[in-house]
């Protein structure tokens, strides 16, 4: 398989009528989609743009949440040659919305003309995005067409071809419109899958949304990638009702799931004494814990809580990520318990090493692992120069996953095949 649309074609060849995805609604309606009813979407996706005037090499911005549409129209774009670009939904169909601004303002910089919105915010978003330079072109499902044309009618994709621009979270600056090859995106699926013993026996179930690297990169992807099926929460349910996440993982026996260390700390708390009797959570086997910092208080508060309802605190596995790399970095040992250092806090800050408390200070740091296979990454000063271990300092990446760049870098971000 040399590119992502592979993935789906060979899936839907090979499983036709195996799950893939499993959409569960605001109002805990499901939606399912096996490996070729997604292959087909995709072709009628493809069709749609295409007809709509999108072009290969152009990107395309999918504003969807976490509904069926993103998976046919993420497919369809790059079945037709075209570079998708997930970003957040627009909360509610107004024009103060400021998401709409972000989507215009985006736009703007990637030089697009095509948007895929959902119904109920198209009019309103073709009013709004009227006036932009490009000339937007609004999209949503409700054109779609039943009949996709013959498979040979589809460009030949290069597997050095963006197969994804992600925008990064912004959290270490402005957020960033990484360029993702297929190749990058297929040697990250392909890493991740080993890394976690995921094979199409698996069952994931995620609340993330698609325009983060691990909802879309860990648990779009990499599922279709060994043929395994995911469970897709809607975001805004998980955020009104963080109970809503362990109810679907006992209704649906997931085996994979993960989030942000917040996401761990707010369902331990919400969950309320009664409700764990009712909650079974021994089928999940690996909950990667990555996003943020990973305080070791929220860890231990989620196990002990959740240990009554059949959880195994090794199932926690901690891991270092960026959209850079496509997603992973480094990752905990699957099915361990997670490690945790003690350093001195004073040291830290004074020194930048990593050293043993030497006082009555103590700062806890939970262990990320090792570079998953294939990557290697150094701590290193501004110059460049390797540091010790233990020593603050920037980290440098390496690995076949590594984006292409920024678009619209002026100073290469990947030098010599490092990113820096």
């Amino acid at each position: 398989m040399n590119t992502i649309v592979d993935v789906l074609e060979h899936q839907a060849e090979h499983r036709p009528d195996a799950l893939y995805t499993r959409f569960v609604d605001s109002d805990d309606e499901v939606t399912e989609l096996g490996y070729m009813a997604a292959w087909q979407a995709a072709r009628r996706w493809a069709a749609h743009l295409s007809r709509a005037g999108l072009s290969p090499d152009q990107p395309v911005i999918l504003s969807l949440a976490n509904q069926p549409d993103f998976v046919g129209a993420y497919f369809g774009s790059l079945l037709m040659g075209a570079i998708p670009v997930p970003v957040a939904p627009a909360i509610k169909p107004d024009p103060s919305d400021p998401r709409l601004v972000m989507i215009a303002e985006r736009l703007a910089f990637l030089g697009a003309r095509h948007v895929v919105l959902p119904r109920d915010a198209a009019d309103v978003a073709r009013t709004c995005l009227a006036a932009a330079p490009t000339g937007t072109v609004v999209l949503t499902a409700d054109d779609l067409p039943f009949d996709a044309p013959a498979a040979d009618t589809f460009p030949e994709t290069d597997p050095d071809a963006l197969g994804l621009i992600q925008f990064s979270s912004g959290t270490a600056g402005a957020a960033k419109a990484v360029e993702l090859t297929h190749r990058a995106l297929l040697a990250q699926v392909d890493v991740l899958n080993g890394a976690i013993g995921s094979d199409s026996t698996d069952s994931a179930l995620s609340w993330l949304p698609f325009f983060h690297d691990m909802g879309l990169v860990g648990f779009l992807l990499a599922p279709a990638y060994v043929g395994a099926s995911v469970t897709i929460l809607r975001t805004e349910a998980f955020l009104r009702n963080p109970r809503s996440w362990p109810r679907a993982l006992t209704r649906f026996g997931a085996t994979v799931t993960g989030g942000p260390p917040s996401a761990f700390g707010l369902v331990a708390r919400f969950v309320r004494e009664a409700e764990r009797g009712e909650l079974d959570l021994s089928s999940v086997r690996l909950a990667l814990v990555a996003a943020e910092t990973i305080e070791p208080p929220v860890l231990r508060a989620f196990a002990e809580r959740f240990e009554p309802s059949g959880l195994r605190t090794e199932t926690l596995t901690p891991g270092y990520g960026m959209a850079e790399n496509a997603l992973c970095v480094t990752l905990a040992p699957a099915d361990s318990r997670f490690w945790v250092d003690v350093i001195d806090p004073e040291i830290l800050q004074r020194e930048g090493r990593a050293q043993p408390p030497n006082g009555a200070a103590r700062r806890e740091v939970t262990s990320v692992g090792r570079p998953v296979a294939g990557t290697e990454v150094v701590i290193a000063d501004a110059t460049g120069r390797h540091l010790e271990e233990r020593h603050v300092g920037e980290i440098l990446v390496k690995s076949g996953s590594l984006m292409r760049g920024y678009r619209g870098e002026v100073e290469p971000a990947v030098r010599d095949g490092w990113l820096w």
